[in-house]
């Protein structure tokens, strides 16, 4: 059952993970094949074929299936992006563009219409299931822009900026954190050839993200500090996300002063970030300054020892996390807060917050936060095994958390 929750090879077809995810919802709700097709008037074969990923299903097919295994629509939602993706047995390419693909200026405008799909699809099933379409046309945009006259660059090198920033995240969700800067990298290159500054130090801060997920603070405050220095003026809203990269940086080396200050600065900006530009989402939401604020805290709190740090934070990020979020936010912050009160000697709150986000936990659930899930995991049972209620946590999802090898 673990295996299956690591899911097909990334370089897999969308088809092959529909199946997957398919098959996945089914087992977990105890419901054999020849069962689900009784109850959708089909016969057991068209199931095995769907999950196989010989062939996907219509529309209906899929929200009655959504409907009978209650997915919260996750079927239909993915059902597009494979019909898209490839036809019956054609997989995606994710290591190279096919050699005579390439993009004219009237495609331009279609992929920016998918990409705003993938987008819509990496909020509910998280980045790792999109890496491979997402590489074939950020690897097709490095193929066209070779040979792309002048003046077909600029609005080239502007969409293949946009593909890097959600390829990269793709990357940074699966754990492969190399790979996530190399496309940031690539992705400031080409904003900074379009004049597109601000694009350029938002790729930065990522980049810092990426650090703090390596556990290195001072990478992570450096590359902060220089999307800050950038050449060009910012907006509040990317100000506000290279100052909280920062403060994550400082929390991670344990510098509680200098973390505060850049916290306050980003805080201070809420009001201002109303105008930003549509590509940059969740620059100030009151989930994003809570997750902040509570990340730190924690990080903190576990460097110095003082439990009282993170208890507040952890109160405010369990208000926002009630508000309509989608499902990987959802999960991400679930076992951010589950940490805070981990850190805030709360073991039942932390065990609260695990089993409210169980259901999305195993499905969208990004590398980083699986490790920050076995490090809860690891000390509720080392802390606080003998109570009832945290033994029967760790029981309920002794298979989540552990971060699929590479």
């Amino acid at each position: 059952m673990s295996s299956d929750r690591r899911g097909p090879h990334p370089s897999s077809t969308l088809r092959v993970y529909f199946g997957w995810r398919l098959r996945s919802w089914r087992r977990q709700r105890g419901v054999t094949q020849a069962e689900l097709a009784d109850l959708l008037s089909f016969d057991h074969s068209y199931i095995s074929k769907v999950e196989s990923g010989d062939r996907l299903p219509s529309p209906r097919v899929a929200e009655r299936c959504d409907a009978v295994l209650r997915t919260g629509g996750e079927l239909a939602a993915l059902l597009p992006l494979a019909e898209r993706e490839a036809g019956p047995g054609e997989p995606i390419p994710g290591d190279s563009p096919c050699p005579d693909e390439t993009i004219g200026p009237d495609d331009i405008p279609a992929m920016r219409r998918l990409l705003d799909a993938y987008r819509d699809a990496y909020r509910t099933l998280g980045g790792t299931p999109l890496i491979a379409p997402l590489e074939h046309h950020a690897r097709t945009i490095v193929a066209t822009l070779r040979e792309a006259p002048d003046a077909a660059r600029h609005d080239l090198l502007v969409l293949g900026t946009e593909y890097a920033d959600v390829t990269g995240w793709a990357r940074y969700d699966a754990g492969h954190n190399a790979m996530a800067t190399a496309w940031f990298a690539r992705g400031r290159d080409w904003a900074v050839a379009a004049g597109e500054e601000t694009r350029a130090a938002v790729l930065q801060t990522y980049d810092a993200a990426v650090a703090w997920a390596d556990g290195d603070p001072t990478a992570t405050v450096v590359r902060a500090a220089a999307a800050l220095a950038g050449p060009g003026p910012l907006t509040p809203g990317v100000r506000r996300c290279a100052l909280v990269a920062e403060a994550r940086g400082h929390a991670l080396a344990g510098d509680a002063y200098r973390c505060d200050r850049a916290l306050e600065a980003a805080e201070a900006l809420r009001v201002e970030i109303a105008q930003e530009p549509d590509w940059f989402v969740n620059s100030g939401t009151r989930i994003e300054m809570a997750l902040a604020r509570a990340t730190c805290e924690r990080d903190l709190a576990l460097r110095t020892g003082e439990r009282g740090l993170p208890k507040a934070s952890a109160g405010r990020l369990a208000e926002a996390i009630v508000e309509p979020t989608p499902r990987r936010d959802t999960a991400v912050s679930s076992v951010r807060l589950a940490g805070a009160y981990v850190a805030a000697g709360e073991p039942e709150l932390a065990a609260a917050a695990v089993r409210r986000a169980a259901p999305v936990l195993g499905s969208v659930l990004p590398s980083h936060s699986a490790r920050e899930l076995s490090d809860v995991k690891r000390r509720l049972g080392a802390e606080w095994g003998d109570l009832r209620d945290v033994r029967c946590l760790l029981e309920e999802i002794r298979d989540l958390g552990d971060p699929a090898p590479a």
